[in-house]
């Protein structure tokens, strides 16, 4: 009996063992794409934690096809590759390139649908989705960050996101909005920062000032002193030498944030905590009424306990 129960416990451990070698490596590389490893209509790739996908989209309404980054599903889309580039049918095919681009294929004539367009890439490369949601592009020799979708974000900003303005070359990290909402290609609004001497964020419409939220005063926006300042904690603009920058995040981990401008011109912020919205609003900019579309109570009294513990 006892070296029956030997063998099983041995059996038992070795199926453990295989199992979570195999759930290991396929958790680590089901987060990639490669140049022998390319990602096909239907299919996509997950982050680590599981929190964001990267893959094919239609918007409602649409047959036309986007490779986009979604939260939990794909209504909470944060960023889209293809967006003024959209296939007509299932035929895209995303890959790695001899030269190390990241590249959309029609892969049914391999015509290039949109490209990283990164010169003098490594021809060894990764891209990888990582627990942010943050398609990074790297050199698998160096292990350097060659291009990220962070810094070509679409409408959309997350955590950790940037809009910025590089006070040397000028270039700049900005949000266009879609042109509707069932329309992701880009729209006549857009967000930027502006006047580094005192920074304040620009919204546009096409070349015209749409609304600008005032120089920043080290916590709010002064022209704009209610916008979001209740809902959003971790706001911070960075004067860097050589660029100036603005941020957020949040303390509390659980919480997940989703700020969009929208074709409109407004500003939306949906907000989550263990993965399930708790807020939904909109901020008018020249009014700056705040418009609930999802109940607050229970933000509210999260917002509340927050407070009692800080």
């Amino acid at each position: 009996m006892a070296f029956l129960n030997h063998n099983i416990n041995h059996l038992f451990i070795t199926t453990l063992l295989i199992f979570c070698t195999f759930y290991s490596c396929y958790s680590s590389v089901n987060d990639t794409i490669t140049s022998s490893k390319s990602l096909k209509d239907q299919e996509t790739i997950t982050s680590n934690n599981t929190n964001f996908k990267l893959g094919f989209f239609s918007p409602k309404n649409s047959t036309n096809r986007y490779l986009g980054i979604w939260y939990i599903n794909e209504t909470n889309n944060i960023w889209i590759a293809n967006r003024d580039q959209p296939l007509k049918d299932s035929s895209g095919i995303v890959t790695i390139d001899k030269h190390g681009n990241l590249v959309i294929l029609n892969n049914q004539n391999g015509t290039i649908i949109w490209t990283t367009n990164i010169s003098n890439t490594s021809t060894n490369s990764t891209a990888q989705l990582n627990d942010l949601g943050n398609l990074i592009l790297r050199d698998n020799n160096s292990g350097i960050t060659i291009w990220d979708s962070f810094s070509h974000p679409a409408d959309a900003a997350v955590p950790t996101m940037r809009i910025s303005t590089n006070k040397i070359t000028g270039k700049k990290i900005a949000f266009v909005a879609r042109k509707s909402d069932n329309d992701p290609s880009s729209g006549p609004f857009s967000a930027s920062i502006e006047r580094l001497g005192t920074p304040e964020v620009f919204i546009w419409h096409d070349t015209n000032i749409h609304w600008r939220t005032g120089p920043w005063n080290g916590r709010v926006f002064l022209g704009s002193p209610r916008m979001l300042t209740e809902y959003l904690s971790g706001w911070r603009l960075v004067p860097d030498d050589d660029e100036t920058y603005l941020t957020y995040d949040f303390k509390d981990k659980t919480m997940f944030g989703i700020l969009s401008l929208t074709p409109h011109g407004k500003l939306k912020l949906v907000e989550y905590i263990n993965k399930k919205e708790i807020l939904r609003l909109e901020v008018d900019q020249r009014h700056f009424p705040m418009i609930l579309t999802s109940p607050p109570k229970k933000f509210n009294q999260y917002r509340f306990n927050r407070r009692d513990n800080t």
